[in-house]
């Protein structure tokens, strides 16, 4: 059934980037394959663990200045745990790699810290230079101000 050595086997290798299936999406390309780092071992029973480290550079957008970014986004450590059934001859791992590098992928991806971002109001990119817009004066407090205290 088992055909792995007691101690385990190393897989190392990439799949092609579109396995992430991200090809409709205009907010992140990915720059490469999706490498691969893994250590398979049998387990009690009929399972099969595997741990390792999964990563593929992507080009995102930033979410506060929208120019595009290169990151590196890794799901490391990888580890996973495969049922094993009597005629089971191959795992496919695909899936969920693809699972794991997706869920890996920043919420908000942000090209630096310091990213200023974009004005709201004439949107020029204030990590470039300030724009000539005044900023709305913040009433909410207004009240307070003839206060003495």
């Amino acid at each position: 059934m088992v055909r792995l050595p007691e101690e385990g086997e190393r897989f190392r290798g990439e799949d092609p980037a579109e396995v992430l299936e991200c090809e409709q999406d205009e907010a992140l390309v990915s720059l490469g394959p999706v490498c691969y780092d893994l250590m398979v071992t049998p387990v009690v029973g009929d399972e099969l663990l595997v741990k390792g480290k999964v990563h593929c550079e992507v080009v995102f957008r930033c979410s506060r200045c929208a120019q595009p970014f290169a990151q590196k986004v890794a799901e490391d450590p990888y580890v996973r745990t495969y049922a094993l059934q009597d005629e089971t001859e191959s795992v496919d791992l695909t899936p969920d790699m693809r699972e794991a590098t997706l869920l890996a992928f920043p919420a908000y991806p942000v090209c630096k810290s310091e990213c200023l971002g974009l004005c709201p109001k004439c949107g020029k990119d204030l990590n470039k230079g300030p724009c000539m817009c005044v900023p709305d004066q913040d009433a909410r407090w207004g009240g307070l101000d003839g206060l003495e205290i």
